[in-house]
């Protein structure tokens, strides 16, 4: 049965346990795993993925995904430190930020801020390489307490003034209501906002900063993620993500990648990514009242090429 003629019957309210006898292949089987787990069957969804996996070994994103839900874990995009880590510091993160920090780089040289604010920092992967003398006081805005203590201890350690908050993007923005800054920067933090919040975020910022830098994906807009056609698509670009990682691959599996993708799969609405093409960020930023520049492309990358936005006001 193609997974076309799964998704009919999922449709019509049949359940995954029920349609996996005329699951013929490894990804029909994974398919109705990923139905399961949507529908809130976890030991169904385990014991579909464990059979795509044996069926077809040598498809890592079957067997980490197979691991996962055999551990009975609950989806924490985030939450490890040590995977998100590893899921930076490989594979072709190594590019994109290398890539990123030199567009980031090209800014302060070329506007000399006196006051920056890096909304979503996460440990300063991209922040921290890319500091030159030019920037005059870095304001730091990480909902994750561990992550921000991380680049406000290595601001410190650099004889760099700056302030930090422990705060989302969201709570930031009610507390700082006189707060003004040179250029604001963002790299792939506003796609875990909805599209309203981001609009209210960058309304709010149009007044109080001279210039606005995002590095973001080109992604595409992603529907339900049990369409055939989305499906084969997310499957096939993590396929090609995981197999960019040698010895961190479990651990980047596990504790990141496995749970985005199961936010992707496994829900016909919310999710953990709220991602877009680079068109779209263009137009928020001129609906927010910016003037967007063209967008940059900066690299390729596994999932979708990166670029930056600039935008003056």
């Amino acid at each position: 049965m193609t997974l076309e003629l799964l998704r009919e019957h999922l449709v019509a309210g049949e359940r995954a346990a029920g349609l996996a006898a005329a699951a013929a292949s490894p990804e029909e089987r994974f398919y109705l795993a990923m139905a399961a787990y949507r529908a809130g069957d976890p030991e169904t969804a385990a014991g579909l993925a464990a059979e795509a996996a044996a069926a077809e070994p040598g498809r890592v994103v079957y067997t980490e995904t197979a691991r996962w839900l055999a551990a009975g874990r609950q989806p924490d995009v985030y939450g490890e430190s040590a995977a998100f880590s590893a899921f930076v510091g490989g594979g072709g993160n190594v590019e994109l930020y290398r890539a990123t920090r030199e567009a980031l780089r090209g800014e302060y040289t070329a506007r000399r801020p006196r006051r920056l604010l890096d909304i979503g920092s996460g440990e300063g992967h991209a922040l921290l390489p890319a500091l030159t003398e030019d920037v005059g006081f870095v304001e730091v805005v990480e909902p994750s307490a561990e992550r921000l203590e991380l680049v406000t201890g290595e601001l410190a350690r650099r004889g760099i003034p700056h302030r930090g908050h422990a705060l989302t993007g969201q709570e930031f923005m009610a507390r700082a209501a006189d707060g003004s800054w040179d250029l604001v920067q963002e790299t792939f933090a506003l796609l875990t906002l909805g599209r309203a919040e981001r609009l209210e975020l960058l309304r709010w910022l149009r007044p109080r900063t001279r210039r606005l830098v995002l590095v973001e994906f080109d992604a595409p807009v992603i529907g339900d993620g049990l369409e055939p056609r989305w499906f084969r698509y997310l499957v096939s670009r993590y396929e090609r993500g995981l197999r960019e990682y040698g010895d961190s691959r479990e651990l980047v599996a596990q504790g990141f990648l496995i749970p985005v993708l199961l936010g992707k799969l496994g829900s016909s609405g919310h999710q953990e990514h709220d991602e877009q093409p680079v068109a779209a960020w263009v137009a928020d930023l001129a609906e927010a009242g910016f003037t967007p520049e063209e967008p940059r492309r900066l690299c390729d990358y596994w999932w979708a090429p990166v670029h930056a936005v600039t935008a003056g006001t």
